[in-house]
């Protein structure tokens, strides 16, 4: 499982390296991102994974300061049984960087940092549905104006989760 996670970073370390050059806000009015990536769940989780959880999702820009969109992240595991998890949510999240009082400095332009929260539901296989709620703290680093990585803590099933995001 580990060697999964890190074939992953290299993989998209090269395809960000390969993507052409370029820089604007990181996060804007307007903007439409998409991200896909894998959780990580921590050691001492009840059960066995099976199948890490995998997500993707959707944002876009309601303001410079604040976001909203939906995500989908899929799990499987066994303990009691074998069990697949499907999360759906949505999201609001803030902006802080883009706050006119947020001081200027170099990486401004290539880092977006972001906190919220999201509402929704898990459908876990073989037993009852569960409200899923949670709050959200990460960032995205854009190597290109529109190609980044991310990673966050607090969303769906796994407590750190790490991708990739494109502008759209």
């Amino acid at each position: 499982m580990k060697t999964n996670a890190a074939a992953c970073v290299v993989t998209m370390v090269l395809i960000a390296s390969s993507i052409s050059y370029g820089f604007g806000d990181p996060f804007a009015q307007g903007d439409m991102m998409v991200q896909g990536g894998i959780g990580i769940v921590l050691p001492g989780m009840p059960g066995h994974m099976t199948v890490p959880p995998i997500g993707a999702g959707f944002e876009y820009g309601f303001h410079d300061l604040v976001s909203g969109g939906a995500f989908f992240a899929l799990s499987g595991y066994e303990g009691g049984g074998p069990h697949m998890v499907f999360s759906l949510a949505g999201e609001a999240n803030f902006h802080p960087f883009n706050l006119p009082a947020f001081p200027e400095f170099g990486i401004k332009d290539q880092l977006d940092a972001y906190a919220g929260g999201l509402l929704g539901l898990n459908v876990i296989t073989a037993t009852p549905s569960r409200f899923l709620w949670g709050i959200i703290a990460g960032c995205r680093y854009y190597f290109r104006e529109r190609f980044g990585v991310y990673a966050e803590v607090g969303r769906g099933i796994g407590w750190i989760n790490i991708g990739v995001t494109v502008k759209l």
